[in-house]
C-alpha cells in the first residue's frame, strides 16, 4: 500500500514539471530546468507585458474622441487677386466665417471666428480649451495665386488643439477646400449720406464755412466704409451713424458736433476745400461741395469724405480790429470799429460794448454785443492793450544816402513806462511793406534823435515810432506797444 501512494506521488510531481516548462526543454539536447528560479522570472515577465498592454488599453481609451477631418463651413471665402491670401483665415470675412469638426465618436463641433485675451490674434475657437488654426499652404507648389478670378481648390494647412483630462493634444487636419472667385484688392470707399432734411447753416460772407459753421439740430448722417483698408490689410464694412450734439470744447464753451451714436467723444468736421468758392448774402441757401475729416477707431487712421450738402447763411458774424491805446494812469473805456461781411461799418448805436476797468499796461478782451440777434450773432469777442507813452516825432532830415529823425523828449516818469522803442522805414504810406526797423534803447532815446542808413538816393521814405512796454500777464510775458506816433516822410540824398 504505501508504495503504491509513494509512486501516484512521483507521478504528480513529473507532471507538473511537464506543465511549466518551456517548449525547449524537449529538444534532445537540452536538460530540463534544475530549479524554481526560471519559473520566477518567467512570471515576472508576464505580469509586465500584462501590465504594459493594460496601461496602452487605458491610453487608447482616453484618445478615443479625437478630431478625425474639418471643413469650412462659414461665408465663401475667397482669394484676393494677385495674392496667396485667403479672405476668412486670417481676419474675420463678411457674413461670418468658421470651421465644423468631425470627431472619431461621430459628434461634430463648430469653431467660429473669436478674439479673445488667449488669442488677441484671431483664431477659430469651440470653447476655451478646444481651438483650431488655418492658414494657406505657403510651400512651392501648394500655394495659390488668384489671378483669373475662378474657383481654387487650396490646401489649408489646419491644426486642432483640444484637451483631455488636463492635457493638451494636437491633431493636424490638413486638407483642400474650395476657394470661390477671387476678390478684386480694391481701395477702401467711403460715402456721406445725409438724412432726409439734412441741412447746415452759416454765416453771410465769403467763406465762413471754414472756420464758423454751425449745425441745426436735429441733423442726422451716415459715414458708410467698404472695401480694404490698405493698411490693415483687411476687408472693411460699417456704417456709423451720426447725430447733432451739444458739447464742451477745450475752452469750455458750448459747441455743436456730430457726434457718432450721440457720444461726443467721436466727432468729425466739415471745412470747405482751397479755392471752392462760398459766398452768401443773409438768408441765401445754396448746395455746397466741401469735405468731412474724422478720426476712424475701425480704420485707425483720419480720412476724408467729399459733401454736396445744402446751406443756409442765417446770421452776419461781424469783425472787429484789435484798439490801441497809450498809458494814462486812468481807467480806459476802449472803442471799436465793427463791420459786417461786406466791411460796411456798423453804426455804434447798434452793439454795446463790455469791457473791464482796466489802466494798467497790458492786453485786455473786451464783448461787443448785438441788439438785433435776428441779422447779428449774439457777441464777439474784441481785444484792445493799453500800451506806454506815444512817442512824438518832430523832424525828420535827409543826408546822402540817410534820414535822421528826431523826436520830442519824455519825462522821467513818461519814461519809466517804456522798455524801449523802435522806428519803422517803409516806401509807402501804409507801411505795407517796412524795409528797415531800428530798435531805440531807452538810454540812447535820451539824445532825441537817430540816423538811418543804407537808404537808396532819392528815394521817398515813410517813418514812424512806437513804444514798448514787456509785461507779466496771467503768469505770462508779453510785449504791448504804444500806439504808433504821427509818420513823417523825407527823400534820401
Amino acid at each position: 500500500m504505501k508504495i503504491k501512494r509513494k509512486i501516484w506521488a512521483l507521478l504528480l510531481s513529473a507532471a507538473i514539471m511537464v506543465t511549466f516548462m518551456p517548449a525547449a526543454a524537449f529538444a534532445d539536447d537540452q536538460a530540463a530546468p534544475e530549479s524554481a528560479e526560471a519559473v520566477e522570472t518567467m512570471e515576472a515577465a508576464v505580469e509586465a507585458e500584462a501590465a504594459k498592454n493594460a496601461d496602452a488599453a487605458e491610453e487608447s481609451k482616453a484618445v478615443t474622441n479625437e478630431p478625425v477631418s474639418a471643413k469650412y463651413a462659414g461665408a465663401p471665402l475667397r482669394g484676393v487677386i494677385n495674392t496667396d491670401r485667403v479672405l476668412g483665415l486670417e481676419d474675420p470675412a463678411p457674413g461670418g466665417n468658421g470651421f465644423v469638426v468631425t470627431f472619431s465618436d461621430g459628434s461634430e463641433k463648430t469653431f467660429a471666428w473669436t478674439e479673445t485675451d488667449r488669442f488677441p490674434e484671431g483664431a477659430f475657437a469651440c470653447d476655451d480649451n478646444t481651438y483650431l488654426f488655418a492658414k494657406v499652404n505657403e510651400e512651392d507648389g501648394a500655394a495659390v495665386s488668384f489671378d483669373d478670378g475662378w474657383n481654387n481648390d487650396v490646401e489649408l494647412l489646419l491644426k486642432v488643439y483640444y484637451t483631455v483630462d488636463g492635457e493638451e493634444h494636437e491633431k493636424d487636419l490638413t486638407t483642400k477646400t474650395n476657394v470661390i472667385c477671387a476678390y478684386d484688392h480694391k481701395p477702401l470707399e467711403l460715402s456721406f449720406v445725409p438724412a432726409d432734411g439734412f441741412k447746415l447753416e452759416c454765416y453771410a460772407g465769403p467763406n465762413y464755412l471754414t472756420e464758423d459753421m454751425f449745425f441745426g439740430e436735429g441733423n442726422e448722417f451716415v459715414l458708410k466704409a467698404e472695401g480694404w483698408n490698405d493698411l490693415e490689410g483687411a476687408y472693411m464694412q460699417f456704417n456709423n451713424h451720426y447725430k447733432y450734439v451739444e458739447t464742451k470744447n477745450e475752452d469750455g464753451d458750448t459747441v455743436g458736433a456730430f457726434a457718432l451714436n450721440g457720444n461726443p467723444e467721436r466727432y468729425g468736421e466739415f471745412y470747405l476745400d482751397e479755392g471752392v468758392p462760398c459766398d452768401f448774402e443773409l438768408g441765401e441757401e445754396d448746395n455746397v461741395e466741401f469735405s468731412y475729416t474724422e478720426f476712424v477707431e475701425e480704420l485707425d487712421e483720419f480720412v476724408t469724405v467729399k459733401v454736396s450738402v445744402p446751406v443756409k447763411a442765417t446770421k452776419i458774424m461781424p469783425y472787429v480790429y484789435t484798439s490801441e491805446y497809450s498809458y494814462t494812469g486812468k481807467v480806459i473805456t476802449p472803442a471799436f470799429k465793427v463791420y459786417d461781411h461786406r466791411d460796411n461799418l456798423i453804426d455804434p448805436s447798434e452793439y454795446t460794448v463790455e469791457a473791464p476797468a482796466a489802466k494798467k499796461i497790458g492786453w485786455y478782451e473786451a464783448k461787443i454785443k448785438f441788439k438785433d440777434t435776428e441779422k447779428y450773432v449774439d457777441s464777439i469777442d474784441a481785444y484792445y492793450s493799453i500800451g506806454p507813452y506815444t512817442p512824438k516825432l518832430t523832424k525828420v532830415t535827409a543826408g546822402k544816402k540817410k534820414l535822421t529823425v528826431r523826436w520830442k523828449k519824455m519825462s522821467a516818469k513818461q519814461l519809466k513806462y517804456a522798455s524801449g522803442f523802435y522806428i519803422e522805414v517803409s516806401t509807402d504810406s501804409d507801411f505795407a511793406e517796412i524795409v528797415k526797423t531800428v530798435k531805440v534803447s531807452k538810454k540812447a532815446f535820451k539824445a532825441k534823435k537817430k540816423t538811418i542808413k543804407g537808404l537808396k538816393k532819392g528815394k521817398k521814405y515813410y517813418v514812424r515810432m512806437y513804444a514798448y512796454k514787456t509785461v507779466t500777464q496771467d503768469g505770462e510775458k508779453q510785449t504791448v506797444q504804444s500806439a504808433y506816433s504821427k509818420v513823417l516822410s523825407k527823400k534820401a540824398k
